[in-house]
């Protein structure tokens, strides 16, 4: 399910650090980069340069201070932010696939993914729908409906993944806006997870 990110300040402002993040990722190379661990999750190469977590999957070892280190202005913006959680650089390669999955359920929390570098046909599809997205433009979706992306161009895709927690009071307006997409069918909240009955 996908939602309007400028509906949130925090993300109005990332978007608009795009140039920070993309000149700090230009002294980035490949090989800086980690494989996800779950190698069954994905088909080609699927990497990512983490800056912080609030959980690592087992088997990622992650030299975080390191990656800090690497990226300070990245990291002076992030820490204007402190409902943003969870940031990686993630490179998908050319022909690569992050097959349909769920995440993990955590209440109040919503995806973001900002396009950084992107030449060509790269569909994100959340619940059904796909869309794609261009370097500079913000997507923003629930992990706990099933979601892929796939890179079908003939360069690599890389973009800045976050993870926030949203608030109480943005709920309603979250609730709405899958309502309007839901065709004014009713959604339901119970304990910061937006949900359709039926699905």
């Amino acid at each position: 399910m996908f939602h309007d990110p400028n509906r949130f300040p925090v993300l109005r402002a990332l978007t608009q650090a795009t140039p920070i993040f993309q000149s700090e990722l230009e002294d980035l190379c490949r090989d800086d980069f980690l494989p996800w661990p779950d190698r069954g999750a994905y088909v080609g190469g699927w990497l990512l340069f983490p800056l912080f977590a609030a959980k690592a999957p087992t088997g990622f070892a992650v030299d975080y201070a390191a990656h800090r280190r690497r990226c300070p202005r990245s990291m002076d913006v992030l820490r204007d932010h402190p409902r943003v959680f969870s940031a990686a650089f993630s490179w998908l390669d050319p022909g690569g696939h992050v097959t349909s999955h769920l995440d993990e359920p955590r209440a109040y929390n919503l995806r973001a993914q900002l396009g950084l570098r992107i030449n060509g046909d790269v569909p994100l599809r959340s619940n059904g729908e796909t869309r794609r997205q261009r370097a500079g433009e913000m997507l923003l979706f629930d992990t706990r409906y099933q979601h892929e992306i796939a890179n079908a161009s003939s360069s690599e895709r890389i973009a800045l993944v976050l993870d926030f927690e949203y608030s109480l009071d943005e709920e309603a307006g979250l609730i709405a806006e899958a309502e309007m997409q839901a065709g004014g069918q009713r959604i339901e909240s119970a304990g910061g997870f937006i949900w359709r009955r039926g699905w």
